[in-house]
């Protein structure tokens, strides 16, 4: 390994001997293995991770082992092997999850080529069978949800997947991950750096994810977790950070607008929707003076539906009665009997340029990516030679 590590990649395990050797096999037959640090954190393990780490240490010189007495949770493990790194991109390496042999380098390239991109992510496929390579998996299953990149679209869910690739120096700015939580604090990290920064997809499969079934309460404190994030990320970002439009700040109409589309994205996605926080930005709109058709409409709307406040809502619909959508509104709410689970009503969306632009989405294909300078192929930590990629492809 050199001096100067291009990329660090964090390896956390707590009892997973039995994924820990493939994991390193991945990583130390990438590419760029003599450009690669590694840094494997047992937090407080039970089984033998100890020793596997050992032997690949004697065997090459870019692994880093820590080890705590007791168990830490993940991303306290993740922080403090970031503040140790060297690599100039760090990464996590799931211990059960697998790797393409050029993933590292294919990543590192876009960052190399892109000064002004704070995190890339890739595509990856799914499978359910244990210690798979990505060279003899039989899965074509892709990893769901994984799209290209806005901050709009972040907001509404967590598309990232499970191999980012990240700036070391971006912790300089915003800091570390949030260890108080139990399995969304790289979510919330991610919003961090995209309110910052550009991030960018590369639309290429380069992992393998395996799927497992997690524990109920796991589950349920992942999703406790992530709408949290989601809930305090759409009340406290800033506008500015959202719609690339200097106007806002001095323009009411345009922040108007801005504060509309903020609510249209809180009642959106396929996780979480918050129609108090929508009316919360509507309530913002009205109050700094703003009055247009499809504000006035949405407030209408989730007056009457969340605060049932429909004698309000009555009055706004009655602003706009040449609009066909307002009408067929107020109509619907005066035959409302109170019985149904819920009032039928519409929302308008915001068509703006603006807002379009807030929603356009960045990615990139791997033929525009220009390669890696400098870049070795194989791993001269080891004396022992190492698979190349043509051999490992075939």
């Amino acid at each position: 390994m050199s001096d100067n590590p291009l990329v660090t990649a964090i390896v956390s395990t707590y009892n997973s001997e039995r994924f820990l050797r493939g994991c390193l096999d991945d990583l130390v037959r990438q590419t760029i293995a003599d450009r690669l640090e590694i840094i494997v954190v047992v937090s407080g393990s039970e089984e033998g991770e100890d020793a596997i780490v050992r032997e690949y240490q004697s065997r090459f010189t870019n692994i880093v082992g820590l080890r705590t007495l007791a168990r830490e949770k993940l991303y306290t493990a993740w922080n403090r092997a970031c503040r140790i790194a060297h690599g100039k991109y760090l990464t996590n390496a799931n211990t059960d999850d697998r790797l393409h042999p050029r993933a590292y380098e294919k990543m590192a390239s876009v960052l190399e080529a892109f000064p002004d991109v704070g995190l890339v992510y890739c595509d990856c496929l799914e499978t359910e069978v244990e210690n798979e390579t990505f060279e003899t998996t039989r899965s074509t299953r892709h990893y769901e949800n994984i799209q290209d990149h806005s901050l709009y679209d972040l907001l509404r869910y967590c598309y990232v997947g499970p191999f980012p690739m990240w700036r070391r120096c971006l912790h300089d700015e915003i800091g570390y991950f949030d260890d108080e939580m139990t399995s969304s604090s790289d979510y919330e990290f991610w919003i961090r750096i995209a309110s910052r920064h550009k991030m960018l997809h590369l639309r290429e499969t380069l992992g393998l994810f395996l799927s497992h079934d997690c524990s109920l309460s796991h589950q349920n404190v992942g999703a406790i977790e992530s709408e949290q994030v989601m809930r305090c990320a759409r009340r406290t970002i800033e506008l500015e950070r959202v719609f690339p439009d200097p106007r806002i700040a001095t323009d009411p109409p345009t922040r108007a607008i801005a504060l509309t589309a903020m609510a249209e994205l809180c009642l959106s996605g396929p996780w979480y929707k918050h129609p108090d926080l929508a009316l919360e930005f509507l309530d913002r709109a009205a109050r700094e003076g703003a009055s247009n058709v499809i504000l006035d409409n949405n407030r209408a709307v989730l007056l009457a539906a969340v605060r049932n406040r429909l004698v309000d809502a009555v009055h706004l619909f009655e602003k706009h009665l040449n609009e066909p959508a307002v009408r067929r509104n107020l109509q619907r709410l005066k035959e409302w009997n109170g019985l149904d689970a819920d009032l039928p009503l519409e929302m308008m969306l915001v068509q703006h340029p603006m807002v379009e632009a807030a929603r356009r989405k960045h990615g990139i294909n791997p033929e525009d990516v220009p390669p890696l300078s400098d870049n070795p192929s194989r791993n001269k930590s080891e004396q022992s030679s190492a698979l190349s990629p043509a051999e490992m492809e075939g």
